[in-house]
């Protein structure tokens, strides 16, 4: 419900730039699928829902398909899956929660919930992903090193996702880098941008299969706009130097 109000006032693919829609939906909306899972335990259908619920308000932001792929959208504006914010925000708690001044309560009775039994949801809490990373350096964890973690974790999903046999082409073409994706906020006019961002999702004009303009004789594909409109030639690469040159300027943009 929320979402869709936002949505009447800006936050949709006619409204706000993509990329400071997706910041407002992160500061308003996101939040409140995180409510309390810094300190829940979910299970794997738990987390495809809150999952799927973010891939929806995204679709909103994009104007897309109800059944189309996030992972790019997600990317190039920099924003972590449900899965990733869970794991984060664990880390998070668990490292404020044990440098709690001595005399809090919670330090008090922090010796009985080490010694919980191991399905406890304080020792499950301890088990997340990045808080594993950071007592495996067998030292006190400063801040900068929880930072450091969790970027190193989001980097290995982002490699995971890379390499796993359904990996995304789309997703393969754009940035290898975490972070905002240049083409989101560069001084461009917004058609310009609209063709950047829908040549990074892989959209074709009209959203579906047509016939090329150009020669008349085939289906207007992303590789077939490659070779007919001559993109390496337009654009001084070498054909042995990448597969998609458009993606590859992008790529290099500062």
């Amino acid at each position: 419900t929320s979402m869709r109000i936002l949505s009447s006032i800006g936050l949709n693919a006619t409204g706000l730039s993509r990329l400071l829609s997706t910041q407002l939906y992160a500061q308003f909306i996101r939040t409140k699928l995180e409510y309390g899972v810094a300190i829940t335990s979910f299970t794997k259908t738990a987390l495809k829902q809150i999952e799927q619920a973010q891939n929806k308000c995204i679709r909103m932001i994009y104007g897309a398909h109800k059944n189309s792929e996030t992972k790019v959208m997600r990317h190039i504006t920099n924003l972590p899956s449900m899965n990733e914010r869970v794991n984060i925000l664990q880390a998070k708690y668990i490292y404020r929660a044990k440098f709690l001044p001595e005399d809090t309560l919670f330090i008090q009775l922090l010796p009985n919930f080490n010694q919980q039994p191991s399905n406890s949801q304080w020792i499950a809490l301890c088990k997340s992903i990045i808080w594993q990373l950071i007592e495996d350096q067998n030292r006190t964890p400063t801040t900068q090193d929880l930072k450091l973690y969790i970027r190193q974790h989001r980097v290995a999903n982002h490699v995971s996702t890379l390499t796993a046999v359904t990996g995304s082409k789309t997703l393969a073409a754009c940035r290898p880098k975490l972070g905002i994706d240049p083409i989101m906020w560069i001084p461009m006019s917004n058609k310009e941008r609209s063709r950047c961002i829908r040549w990074r999702i892989g959209w074709l004009p009209g959203g579906k299969h047509k016939t090329c303009l150009t020669c008349q004789s085939h289906t207007f594909t992303k590789h077939h706009a490659i070779q007919c409109l001559q993109m390496h030639r337009r654009l001084n690469l070498n054909s042995n130097r990448t597969d998609d040159p458009l993606s590859f300027i992008l790529n290099n943009i500062p």
